[in-house]
């Protein structure tokens, strides 16, 4: 068994060796809500008879910056693929999520993207300014949930 007396400046050593080295304590991450990181885009709820190859949303969507992430969590009614249709008013893409595959009526998937808004401040010129949603079969939406992540997100 050791003197207490050789302890603490083991211990002193130890902080003193893995300040030199860099090794700090760990970061743990923390949700950010409320201090204006998170914008709800849209909360889509039981959505009903949406056609297949119709946009889910009545009027599309804009981002609040030129370059944001988006974060959806939806739940399809029956088995259908979803995509993003993004446009400027002249040119529209159509990018599928999960590879094209078709989402499994009645489970949660959360998908995040990076977007532009050419129309937002500091925006690039020739960028979609607006993007909706897609599905690739007659379906309800029983949820969709849109969150524009800006900033610093852990």
């Amino acid at each position: 068994m050791r003197p207490r007396h050789f302890i603490v400046p083991a211990l002193l050593f130890a902080f003193a060796l893995a300040s030199l080295l860099g090794l700090r304590e760990p970061r743990h991450a923390h949700a950010q809500v409320g201090d204006g990181t998170l914008l709800d885009q849209a909360s889509g709820w039981n959505i009903s008879s949406v056609a297949s190859g119709g946009t889910v949303f009545a009027t599309a969507l804009k981002t609040s910056r030129a370059v944001s992430c988006i974060r959806i969590g939806v739940v399809l009614g029956s088995t259908a693929p979803l995509s993003i249709q993004e446009t400027d008013g002249t040119h529209t893409f159509t990018s599928y999520l999960n590879g094209g595959t078709a989402l499994t009526a009645g489970c949660m998937y959360t998908f995040v993207w990076e977007t532009r808004n050419a129309n937002a401040p500091g925006g690039v010129a020739g960028g979609p300014t607006t993007f909706n949603f897609v599905v690739g079969g007659p379906t309800t939406v029983p949820v969709l949930r849109v969150t524009e992540l800006i900033g610093g997100v852990d």
